[in-house]
């Protein structure tokens, strides 16, 4: 069943909530906004978006999945069996 887009903003709103986990991790490996950005083929604007919840960028939320940011942290609607409150 798809998501409602109620559903998504509601996932996007906890994510946002562990904003720091992802500039955590970003540190961690080295990277900003920007040099990720450039290395991802989006723009910064994207990055920031998605890590502050309002966009759900399966490009962005796959890079920190593949670098061990923990599944609760990412809230994707694409991976996400919760129905989001």
């Amino acid at each position: 069943m798809a998501m409602t887009p109620s559903q998504r903003a509601a996932l996007g709103a906890r994510r946002c909530t562990h904003r720091y986990r992802f500039r955590e991790k970003l540190d961690e490996c080295g990277y900003d906004s920007t040099t990720l950005a450039a290395e991802l083929g989006v723009s910064p604007v994207t990055i920031n978006r998605t890590i502050n919840g309002s966009l759900h960028s399966p490009r962005v939320l796959e890079w920190f999945r593949d670098r061990g940011l923990a599944e609760r942290f990412l809230c994707d609607p694409r991976k996400s069996e919760e129905v989001a409150a």
